[in-house]
């Protein structure tokens, strides 16, 4: 049956829990203003997301501990983040794909040290333990997560854009004919091409699919036998896994391939829209596979029948309904998820300080809106770096009373675990003595202190390397000066003690006396600038002048330098020289300060004469300091952050959402942090069993 008129709005507050909010003070800020998937969960309590200079950083959030460490430095700015068992995927603007996987992961089991203890301590059926498991599985878990090595692996796939990755694992139960046998990967690519590689192998892909338009979005339904994919464009795009003989060798085999079926026009839209915000970006299934549902960039929300959309006859739209600012740019749709487990909700992000969870057992008529914006009830969470070292973890020498060891007795495990989750460890009732409180590890006040302390020690550090290099680099440019310049100045001083009755005299000294002071400057400068920035080819070749030019004026100053010498010897030897000799003498050494005025100009109006790369190669050469250069350069790291928007970031932009494994737990990510929300389990459990009419 058609679905003509849009779901209706039944407000709640009952589907997410206003108690236990987190928000966890960090940043995701996507760089592209239509790509907003930048978080994935891992298990209950791990969250990754790409952070640091230009999103580079692949950071592992722990929301027990409170702690993030980064796992990978990748070569690429990603426009797009996937995890799911394990393995974590990264998409570029140029096609850039990389696969991230822990070292020596086994796919069939987790964690083995994890999963046994975990299972001992489940067998435990007193309710005093309870706070012991709760302690003993994250000690283990901090155990592992300290000795866990991450491998990368990058490819290549396409050449534009890959706009979202999306990963498929096989069912748990027998594969049914015509899966694929291992994890794959859903790349969408703004080449208008889907490719699906196999995580085990990334370099060789499985199949590709072509559309008429930018491919925003596939995703594979989890039993193996849809693709979906949005686009640009007003349609959704369906296929299906089907059989088709081929040969192997001249041995006829069955393979399988997607065959494509009608596509569907989502509603709010339409086909002449060429305005920026048409299509989809958002798609996503149910876990059961029951559902689809599909959101577009002007808050349209469809929910699909999945079985119905195998049969092009059927009419497999059950709902749809608007976010809550539809039609505007703030209410567009940008990442969307259906939660794991019985619970049988729908979630979903608006483009800026909006996210909404709706009820899929009433219909999708029961929906909660929650404000980003508004942190009223909120926990505000620092998060602690895993690559710093942190004192609290050294062994204190305290721990070991002698009156307890003398005695016998040791610490019990609770109290051991207490201590390792404090800032200071629990007081021992049995220490009387004084000594006992000495050597004890650091308070985080203490920490932040120390960290302090540190950083003003390297800041001064580096300034005083920087002098030692300044004055280096001096010496060196000292003994650079040619034996013509030194000549040069020296035949000028000589020059100086004959013109001293020219009228002139003095305002020539000065002026040459301005020109050296600015060839130093600028030799001084441009070793300055030479690491930092680069001068345009035309504009350095319409400052230098050619080698011709340069030898020309420098033979010219030259002579006037050696008719200056011999002006100066026959003032010695003769001091009667006729005045028109004289005059002719004084205007050839007036064109050498011609000549050496014109080099000045040629050198800049500020600067001074540059030196030939070829005859100083034993210059040393600095690197390049691209990432410093990015990170200071606001306009550039602006630019590279924003993308292709034209306006600013807001703090509460959206970037994303996921759900944890057991489907309890909702993270979302901002620009000014990742939001914890959990879901009413109570009200979870309770299902009507009488139907209104």
């Amino acid at each position: 049956m058609a679905v003509d008129e849009e779901a209706s709005l039944w407000p709640t507050d009952n589907l997410l829990l206003k108690e236990g909010r987190k928000h966890y003070r960090t940043s995701v800020s996507p760089i592209h203003w239509q790509l907003r998937s930048l978080v994935s969960a891992e298990r209950q309590d791990i969250v990754y997301f790409p952070a640091g200079v230009n999103n580079t950083h692949i950071t592992r959030l722990n929301t027990t501990t409170c702690e993030c460490e980064t796992i990978k430095v990748i070569s690429f700015h990603p426009r797009c983040l996937v995890a799911s068992q394990g393995w974590i995927c990264c998409g570029g603007e140029s096609g850039e794909f990389v696969v991230i996987r822990e070292s020596g992961r086994d796919g069939a089991t987790d964690d083995v040290l994890n999963s046994d203890l975990r299972s001992t301590l489940n067998a435990v059926e007193s309710s005093n333990m309870v706070q012991l498991q709760q302690d003993m599985l994250r000690l283990v878990e901090r155990i592992n997560g300290s000795n866990k090595t991450w491998s990368a692996s990058s490819h290549k796939v396409g050449s534009e854009r890959v706009n979202c990755i999306t990963i498929w694992h096989p069912p748990k139960d027998a594969p049914e004919l015509g899966q694929y046998d291992g994890p794959v990967a859903v790349l969408s690519n703004n080449d208008k091409t889907i490719t699906i590689v196999g995580l085990y192998e990334p370099g060789l892909p499985k199949d590709e699919l072509g559309y008429p338009d930018c491919v925003n979005r596939g995703v594979i339904s989890p039993d193996g036998s849809i693709l979906v994919a949005v686009c640009d464009d007003p349609f959704l795009y369906i296929h299906v896994r089907r059989p088709f003989p081929k040969n192997y060798h001249g041995i006829p085999r069955e393979s399988f391939e997607w065959v494509s079926l009608p596509r569907i026009r989502l509603k709010g839209q339409w086909h002449q829209d060429t305005t920026d915000c048409r299509g989809s970006f958002a798609a996503c299934f149910s876990s059961s596979g029951k559902y689809l549902a599909v959101g577009t960039q002007y808050g349209t929300i469809s929910i699909f029948d999945a079985a119905a959309l195998k049969d092009p006859d059927s009419e497999p739209l059950v709902a749809y309904f608007d976010s809550d600012r539809a039609p505007g740019e703030y209410g567009a749709v940008r990442d969307m998820a259906f939660s794991p487990g019985p619970y049988d909700l729908l979630a979903w992000s608006e483009h800026r300080g909006r996210i909404g969870v709706a009820d899929a057992r009433t219909g999708f008529t029961r929906r909660q809106i929650v404000t980003l914006g508004n942190h009223e009830g909120f926990s505000h969470v620092s998060l602690n770096d895993r690559s710093t070292i942190d004192p609290r973890l050294l062994d204190p020498r305290s721990e070991r009373n002698p009156a307890t060891e003398r005695s016998g007795s040791s610490l019990s495990l609770l109290e051991l675990l207490g201590r390792s989750n404090t800032g200071r460890p629990l007081p021992n009732p049995e220490a009387a003595d004084v000594t006992s409180r000495l050597n004890q590890p650091f308070s985080p006040e203490e920490v932040a202190i120390l960290e302090a302390i540190q950083s003003d020690r390297r800041r001064r550090q580096e300034a005083r390397d920087r002098e030692q290099q300044e004055q280096q680099r001096v010496a060196e440019r000292n003994q650079r000066l040619t034996d013509r310049e030194r000549s040069i100045m020296l035949h000028t001083g000589m020059m100086s003690n004959n013109l001293r009755r020219s009228p002139s005299y003095d305002q020539r000294r000065e002026q040459l006396t301005r020109i050296i002071e600015r060839e130093r400057m600028r030799e001084t400068r441009d070793q300055h600038r030479s690491g930092a920035s680069q001068t345009p080819p035309e504009q350095e070749a319409r400052r230098a002048p050619t080698p011709r030019r340069r030898s020309s004026i420098m033979q010219a100053l030259t002579q006037n330098v050696d008719n200056m010498s011999q002006f100066r010897t026959q003032g010695q030897n003769n001091d009667d020289i006729p005045s028109t000799a004289r005059e002719r003498i004084l205007a050839r050494v007036s064109n050498g300060w011609s000549d050496f005025e014109a080099l000045a100009s040629m050198s800049g109006g500020d600067g001074g004469i540059h030196d030939n790369p070829r005859t100083d190669s034993s210059r040393p050469r600095r690197a390049i300091p691209v990432i410093t250069d990015v990170w200071t350069n606001d306009t550039l790291f602006s630019r590279i952050r924003v993308g292709s928007r034209e306006h600013q970031q807001n703090p509460d932009d959206t970037a994303g959402l996921t759900w944890s494994e057991d489907g309890q737990i909702l993270y979302v990510g901002a620009e000014n942090g990742i939001y914890e929300f959990h879901i009413n389990l109570y009200g979870r459990k309770v299902f009507p069993d009488i139907a209104l009419r």
